[in-house]
């Protein structure tokens, strides 16, 4: 219906430089209205991981956005469940809370508070920023924050990103994305966790026996629909601390 819709979607993610692959499938069925939005989804990732080992999770995910005060505030809410074992580092059981305010039409303040739980780690993740709208399709964003992730230490972040978009027909869009990560201060290492196969819930992976890594990333993305149809490609390049790819 024009309220009520549901979103299906399945892929494989597969390392050509290793045994590394990553199998998923996600469903999402979505309410959305005038002011409030809610959601209601089951999401699966099966792992193989690049020593050959096995990883999985599976978790119901809910949400609710709400927009106030002329839409110039939005709240949202959303929590991940473990319905089963959550071992895939991408999907562990998380609730997070955040709120947007329009200052002006093309200026936002944003803000974002994660709890993620686990059996071997707990991490709390605030950051906050600003979205700017310079031009059309396009979209500036700097945010900072501050990652606690339980006896391990803290982390203070910046990220920004930028992204434009062009309607190139009513049926095909082009987009590109320039992004990265800057570790300000506390870098706590890989060493320091209880399990060290297990990275900060909150974020984050193992890379080069670290928790977090520096990186700028350019992606350049196309997507095709028409009627019910729609196919989507997209390209990454990443200028990591520890790694290139």
């Amino acid at each position: 219906t024009d309220e009520l819709n549901f979103t299906g979607s399945v892929w494989q993610d597969e390392s050509l430089i290793d045994a590394a692959r990553r199998r998923a499938a996600q469903g999402q069925l979505a309410l959305t209205r005038q002011q409030t939005n809610l959601r209601l989804g089951l999401v699966h990732f099966d792992d193989r991981l690049a020593d050959g080992g096995h990883a999985a999770s599976t978790v119901l995910e809910a949400g609710a956005t709400q927009r106030m005060l002329n839409n110039k505030l939005e709240l949202s809410a959303g929590t991940a469940i473990a319905l089963d074992k959550t071992e895939s580092v991408d999907l562990p059981a998380r609730h997070r809370f955040s709120a947007r305010y329009a200052i002006t039409p093309d200026v936002r303040l944003v803000g974002t508070y994660e709890i993620s739980n686990g059996e071997r780690i707990k991490a709390r993740q605030l950051r906050g920023g600003i979205e700017v709208a310079p031009w059309q399709g396009g979209q500036v964003t700097t945010t900072v924050g501050q990652e606690s992730i339980g006896e391990n230490g803290n982390r203070s972040f910046a990220a920004f990103g930028v992204s434009q978009t062009l309607q190139v027909s009513p049926e095909l869009t082009v987009d590109a994305t320039i992004d990265g990560n800057r570790t300000i201060g506390g870098q706590p290492a890989a060493g320091d966790l209880v399990n060290p196969a297990q990275p900060a819930a909150s974020g984050g992976q193992i890379t080069g026996n670290l928790l977090f890594e520096d990186f700028t990333a350019v992606t350049f993305g196309a997507a095709w629909r028409k009627d019910r149809w729609s196919v989507t490609a997209r390209g990454e390049v990443r200028d990591g601390e520890t790694a290139d790819r």
